[in-house]
């Protein structure tokens, strides 16, 4: 059972003072599609969707903004559900994993991208794109909404980190997640190419699956090298002019304490792997890369 991994547990010392990232997610995805039915219910503004659903008018109309804005934008409650359980299963472990900075750059890349993608071939081919008119003030048509593709980023990017991981299929099935991974990316790849099931934007779905692959394989989820850790931060300059460097203390054999942390750490991951850390374990270790770097 997932619940019982070390890494869906809260973190360290944090008791239940704060909330998950991924949590804080999920919240305003509710709350923006409660807003929707109360415009739809009391408001009936329909054109709302031409501004902030992803369409190619907007493209073309330098709505630049809506690669983001379209994923919290929901039709239904089956839709908003599904996405959010994504976000719950996936999305908990991606952080616990990573961290909530690379879990938002996951889910906000794997969208954009992915939208990016199905907006490319509305373009040239309307008929791929997403849409259905049976309600104009929930479901304009002709314009795609949901956040499925930053789900299907981090769907993927777990699949890499636990292949071996049992994902229940219709909550009944048990599948390892490599095979999951692989029949999602056939899917949308099929109907992307085979365009005969508008209502779902496939092309999107496979924009954000390819996403979280070429992270991983990036090696966006290591400790050290990979490409958001070679990525210079601004604040380093800044921090090294405005803080003293004080002498490390010496033991008696000439080491000092910090570099006992590390090497034991080091031989936890060599030993367990790097999912076994704790959030201090994690820090010190980072720490430590941060002095390298100096």
């Amino acid at each position: 059972m997932l619940s019982d991994r070390a890494y869906m547990g809260e973190s360290e010392g944090a008791g239940m003072r704060f909330w998950r990232v991924s949590t804080i997610l999920m919240v305003v995805m509710v709350a923006c599609f409660a807003m929707q039915h109360i415009n739809a219910a009391y408001i009936r503004k329909p054109d709302y969707y031409f501004y902030l659903a992803l369409s190619p008018d907007g493209i073309r109309q330098w709505y630049l903004w809506q690669p983001v804005t379209y994923m919290f934008l929901h039709v239904g409650l089956l839709h908003l559900a599904f996405n959010l359980l994504g976000i719950y299963f996936f999305g908990r472990v991606v952080e616990s994993y990573l961290g909530w900075k690379k879990f938002l750059f996951i889910f906000f890349a794997g969208g954009i991208l992915g939208g990016i993608l199905q907006a490319f071939l509305g373009f040239f081919l309307p008929d791929w794109f997403a849409g259905s008119p049976h309600d104009r003030l929930l479901q304009p048509a002709g314009e795609v909404y949901g956040s499925s593709a930053g789900v299907c980023a981090l769907l993927s990017v777990f699949c890499l980190l636990e292949p071996r991981a049992r994902i229940l299929l219709f909550f009944l099935i048990p599948v390892q997640a490599i095979h999951v991974l692989y029949g999602s990316l056939a899917i949308s790849l099929f109907f992307t190419v085979v365009p005969t099931d508008p209502g779902v934007a496939h092309a999107a779905h496979l924009g954000g699956l390819l996403t979280g692959m070429g992270l991983i394989k990036a090696g966006f989820h290591l400790e050290y090298g990979g490409l958001w850790n070679r990525l210079p931060n601004p604040l380093d300059w800044w921090r090294q002019r405005s803080t003293a460097k004080p002498s490390p203390t010496k033991s008696a054999t000439g080491s000092t304490p910090r570099n006992n942390d590390v090497d034991r750490i080091l031989d936890k991951i060599s030993a367990h792997g790097i999912h076994s850390l704790t959030e201090e374990e994690r820090r010190t270790l980072e720490e430590a890369r941060k002095k390298m770097a100096r």
